[in-house]
C-alpha cells in the first residue's frame, strides 16, 4: 500500500434506506478511494480516545484502544486481524485522533491490497454525528445523499421484513408515520446546516434519483469533489460485491440488490404499494423540504 492516504476523509451522510450502501460501493470501487463496510469506529470510540497523544502509542492505552476497536459493532465484518492495526500504529505513532483513525484505514487498505489516496466513511449514524465529525475531521467533506420519503418508507418496511439471523439486522419502523418523523428531523437538520454556513464549500448534496438514473453525471460530480478523475465504477462495482462480498455477508441478507447493476425501477416504488392517503400523510412531513421529494 501507497503511504499517501490523505487525513482528511470524506463522510457519506443519509437517512436510513436512503442509498448510502450503494453509494459507499460505488466510490469504493474507485482506484483511488477505499469507504470501508459499515462501522462507524471513528464516532463511537471518539468519547474516550478524543485526547489521543504521541505518548498513548503504547502501553495501557494503546491496549484499551485496540480492544474497543475489535469490539466495536460490525468491525468483525471488515476481517481485520487486530495486529495489523497495530503495527500501523508503530509505525506511525500517531499524535491525534485523526491520525490515530487513519491508522485503522491504512491497516484495512493493506490487508485488503488496495492502493487509494483518498478515504471515506459511511453510516447512517453520522447524519447525526456531524458536529463530532466536524471536530476530529475539521476539513472532512461530507455528501449528503437523500431519498424521496415514499420510497425510504417502502424501502425501511421491506427490510424489517426480511428474515435474517445476523446480528446486525437493521432495527426498522414499519410506521410510515415514525419514518417520516425521523426522516423530517435528520434532513432538516442537514438543510439548516447548510444554510448556516456551517459546511463552507465542503459538502455536496446528491438525490438517490438522480444517482440511479444520471449514473455517470452524479459520479462525475462527486468524483470531482473529492479529487479524483472519473472511472467507470457502475459497470463493476455490483460484480465486485458479488464475487468479493465488498459488502459482508453479515449485512447481505437486506442488501442483495448491491449485487446487481444500477436499476432505476427502484425510484417511485411507492406508487405501486402505497395509499393516497399513506402518500398524504408522509408527504406533510417533507413541508419545507419539498426539494428533497421526487417530481419527475
Amino acid at each position: 500500500m501507497r503511504d499517501d492516504l490523505e487525513l482528511d476523509p470524506f463522510f457519506i451522510v443519509s437517512s436510513p434506506r436512503s442509498g448510502s450502501t450503494l453509494l459507499r460501493l460505488l466510490l469504493n470501487s474507485h482506484s483511488s478511494i477505499v469507504v470501508p463496510p459499515e462501522c462507524s469506529f471513528i464516532t463511537w470510540l471518539a468519547p474516550e480516545f478524543a485526547d489521543w497523544a504521541r505518548e498513548d502509542n503504547s502501553g495501557i492505552r494503546l491496549s484499551k484502544f485496540l480492544q474497543s476497536l475489535n469490539n466495536a459493532r460490525k468491525f468483525d465484518t471488515w476481517g481485520l486481524a487486530i495486529d495489523l492495526v497495530e503495527r500501523r500504529i508503530s509505525d506511525r505513532l500517531p499524535d491525534t485522533y485523526a491520525s490515530l483513525c487513519l491508522c485503522v484505514i491504512e491497516a484495512f487498505c493493506e490487508a485488503t491490497n488496495q492502493r487509494c489516496s483518498r478515504w471515506g466513511d459511511k453510516n447512517t449514524n453520522h447524519i447525526r454525528e456531524i458536529e463530532l465529525l466536524q471536530g476530529v475531521f475539521p476539513n472532512a467533506k461530507f455528501i449528503w445523499l437523500t431519498r424521496d420519503l415514499r420510497d425510504v418508507a417502502v424501502s425501511s418496511i421491506e427490510a424489517s421484513a426480511v428474515k435474517t439471523t445476523s446480528a446486525y439486522a437493521p432495527s426498522l419502523s414499519q410506521s410510515p408515520e415514525v419514518v417520516g418523523k425521523a426522516w423530517r428531523l435528520e434532513n432538516i437538520a442537514m438543510l439548516s446546516r447548510i444554510e448556516s454556513g456551517q459546511f463552507e464549500s465542503r459538502i455536496r448534496w446528491i438525490r438517490y434519483e438522480d444517482l440511479v438514473r444520471q449514473t455517470q453525471q452524479t459520479l462525475e460530480y462527486l468524483f470531482d469533489f473529492i479529487g479524483v478523475s472519473y472511472e467507470p465504477v457502475a459497470d463493476r462495482f455490483w460484480a465486485e460485491n458479488r464475487d468479493l462480498n465488498t459488502e459482508p455477508v453479515e449485512t447481505m441478507d437486506w442488501k442483495l440488490l448491491t449485487r446487481e447493476p444500477v436499476r432505476e425501477d427502484r425510484v417511485g416504488r411507492w406508487s405501486n404499494v402505497m395509499s393516497q392517503e399513506e402518500s398524504r400523510l408522509l408527504l406533510d412531513f417533507a413541508d419545507g423540504l419539498e426539494q428533497l421529494i421526487d417530481d419527475a
